[in-house]
């Protein structure tokens, strides 16, 4: 199931940023427009259900564009009430389904999963935080559970990409703008911890758990 989760939100982005990008040479498009406001919403769904950590603050940006897009999305709008509750936002969660009731004259059941619980934040701590804090952007795929030396350096002459190690071994690189990953490189048979990109010079040095530091550059007719 996680699979086909993954599979979908790497789809629905992918659509999504040609479709922003049509949008950057005809902004009054209203066909661009609304096929927008119905991918985000989409993505925004598959991202809740996925359940990474963050993934409900990642979906509530999603269906707030939609929204931007599209005032009377139902399902996007229904989709914030869902998304903060799963935050433990209760209070908000309710401004907005009354919101919701306002806004599309609702007269059924309440939509609210929890509509009598109230936000304790004072019973918050740093670990439950850790899955629903808000950050500016998010870079997902690697993994570190193996080791506590990983790190994440900017790459680019304009820092246009974030590259990081892993423990499957593999050199991460995404572009720093969408999150989007647009390069994987076996750098370690095993974990790689670190890497280093040279300040001027397209280079990057990386080491893991081979007894070797590996020095990697570009074909001059290789771009990404």
């Amino acid at each position: 199931m996680l699979g086909n989760y993954l599979k979908a939100i790497e789809g629905y982005s992918s659509v999504i940023h040609k479709i922003e990008n049509a949008l950057l040479y005809d902004p009054t498009n209203a066909a661009l427009k609304g096929d927008l406001a119905i991918l985000l919403q989409t993505r925004a769904d598959c991202i809740a259900k996925r359940d990474y950590k963050s993934d409900l603050m990642d979906a509530t940006r999603d269906y707030i564009r939609s929204m931007e897009l599209f005032p009377n999305n139902y399902q996007a709008h229904a989709g914030i009430i869902h998304a903060l509750e799963g935050m433990q936002q209760y209070a908000k969660a309710k401004k907005w389904n009354a919101a919701f009731v306002e806004r599309f004259e609702y007269t059924g059941e309440t939509i609210l999963k929890h509509p009598d619980k109230k936000s304790l934040t004072k019973r918050w701590n740093t670990l439950k935080m850790a899955g629903i804090r808000d950050y500016l952007q998010r870079y997902v795929g690697a993994v570190n559970i193996r080791t506590d030396i990983k790190q994440a350096r900017f790459l680019g002459g304009n820092d246009e990409f974030i590259v990081a190690g892993s423990d499957c071994g593999h050199m991460f690189i995404w572009d720093s703008g969408n999150g989007n990953i647009v390069k994987l490189l076996k750098a370690d048979n095993k974990i790689l911890n670190c890497v280093a990109p040279h300040p001027t010079a397209p280079l990057i040095a990386s080491s893991g758990i081979e007894n070797v530091i590996k020095f990697w550059s570009p074909f001059e007719d290789v771009s990404f």
